[in-house]
């Protein structure tokens, strides 16, 4: 059966359908996936530099970047720690770019930059993460992070099998996801060939197709240059094409591309409690990420540390002593140091200079961190009494925290642009950098602030329904 202008137009409506739906239900988790599979991926990397295990690459920044994963070609002994750090910190740019500079939606996430982005997420296989892989990367970084584990350092240990939980179940989460993308942008491919170059073409039949095959979709791909030049041309997906217009089983192929594109519209009928229910457990949700926050925490908490007592232990001159003395005597009553910090504040973006107490800040941060991990532990008195409070305490809860930890990410910045700052090229060499976990932990904040918005939203609307009288849906 030949191709008609009826399908043509139901295939177009389909792959609209199927454009909303990817948009609406699809790519806002994959976005939220790839982000989630960066932020774990830098935990790796910042770990195995902190250990030695890498070394930072001098030209990382200088670097073009786009969807082209670094090279997975086999390499020697000799070059082993090379090749690895320059990998790993292209991987690492690479990722960056996915993340902040590609935008990711239906229309750009055509047929090459899914192959990319899927080699990209199979460069390291972290679904099938083991020091036996047959694969150079998965294995190299599997024996490396096995070298770390053997040092029994239980924080260090923590870090990496969270990272890799995180890495494993987001790897496998895009995968699903770019499939659906992939099954729209193949029929989207197809239906502009035959929009622009087979219903262009004289000649084509099931008569055409039973005497050459070959001649067939060459004679498409003659008309390709002149009909769709920037468009590749794929063979297989040619060959799909002419099986479905022209070929003897072209009406089933058909509908089934129909079926496979159709968008199931359900109106989800709920009632006030189990709106009510869902809300409670998205809330749930969000003290859990809350909770995780101690990882970040922690790490910023350990470095801040060594920073503080590799800049205090250092013999001061009389000018330093001198300044020293005069910015304590009279910044604060405060006991301790105190630190004269450029610090950003999150809501107006906005710099300026902050006097903050190293004892007393870093004795809160203690403090907070305590209570996030008891937080993760279901069987704590403190998550008991999160879990068991009521709606408006969970709220003040989440909202609380949220505040504490952009308060406590400003300073932390702060602290870690005060130690980078320092000219002294001993102390310099001694300081540790914890960007990259002040960087994590805002995407989580910026995370938990996305899902309260979106909960608050759903409140106002249950909200405004209510006073319409329209909130009960039967």
């Amino acid at each position: 059966m030949s191709l008609d202008n009826e399908y043509l137009q139901q295939l177009e409506m389909a792959l609209l359908d199927k454009h909303t739906d990817l948009e609406k239900n699809v790519l806002p988790g994959l976005r939220e996936n790839l982000h989630s599979l960066n932020s774990a991926f830098n935990s790796i990397h910042k770990l195995l530099l902190d250990k030695g295990l890498l070394k930072t690459d001098p030209y990382k920044y200088e670097q073009k970047t786009d969807l082209t994963p670094p090279s997975a070609e086999p390499y020697t002994d000799a070059e082993s720690g090379r090749e690895l750090s320059f990998r790993m910190a292209a991987y690492s740019g690479t990722l960056d770019y996915l993340n902040n500079f590609f935008h990711v939606s239906a229309d750009t996430l055509d047929l090459p930059a899914i192959k990319k982005i899927l080699t990209l997420i199979e460069y390291i296989k972290w679904t099938d993460f083991s020091s036996n892989s047959s694969q150079i990367m998965t294995r190299s970084i599997s024996v490396m992070l096995d070298k770390i584990k053997d040092l029994k350092d239980e924080m260090c240990n923590l870090v990496i099998t969270s990272a890799l939980g995180q890495l494993r179940d987001r790897a496998r989460e895009i995968k699903v996801a770019l499939k659906k993308v992939s099954i729209y942008q193949r029929e989207r491919y197809k239906f502009q060939v035959r929009s622009l170059v087979t219903s262009q073409m004289n000649g084509l039949s099931e008569l055409s197709l039973k005497e050459g095959l070959n001649d067939t979709v060459l004679s498409v791909k003659v008309e390709f240059p002149s009909r769709l030049p920037a468009s590749p041309f794929y063979r297989d997906l040619i060959i799909e094409l002419l099986e479905e217009d022209y070929g003897d089983q072209g009406e089933a192929r058909r509908n089934l591309i129909l079926q496979n594109l159709e968008v199931t519209k359900t109106v989800k009928k709920t009632s006030k409690m189990d709106n009510k229910k869902e809300i409670r457990r998205d809330l749930m949700k969000i003290v859990g990420i809350i909770a995780k926050c101690s990882t970040q925490l922690y790490a910023c908490s350990n470095k801040l540390e060594n920073n503080h007592r590799v800049t205090h232990d250092k013999k001061k001159s009389f000018g330093e002593a001198l300044s020293f003395w005069l910015k304590n005597i009279f910044a604060s009553t405060d006991k301790g140091e105190n630190y004269e910090l450029n610090v950003v504040d999150p809501m107006t973006s906005l710099k300026k200079r902050e006097i903050v107490n190293y004892e007393k800040f870093t004795t809160i941060l203690a403090s907070k961190i305590q209570l996030f991990r008891n937080l993760e532990t279901r069987s704590s008195p403190i998550h008991q009494k999160v879990f068991n409070s009521s709606d408006v305490q969970l709220l003040n809860f989440i909202e609380n925290s949220i505040h504490d930890l952009r308060s406590y990410h400003k300073r932390l910045e702060g602290f870690n642009d005060y130690f980078k700052a320092i000219k002294d090229m001993e102390i310099k060499a001694k300081i540790k950098n914890f960007k990259i976990d002040c960087d994590t932990l805002k995407y989580q904040i910026g995370t938990i602030t996305r899902n309260m918005n979106e909960i608050s939203s759903t409140m106002e609307e249950e909200k405004q329904l209510k006073a319409l009288g329209l909130n009960e849906v039967t």
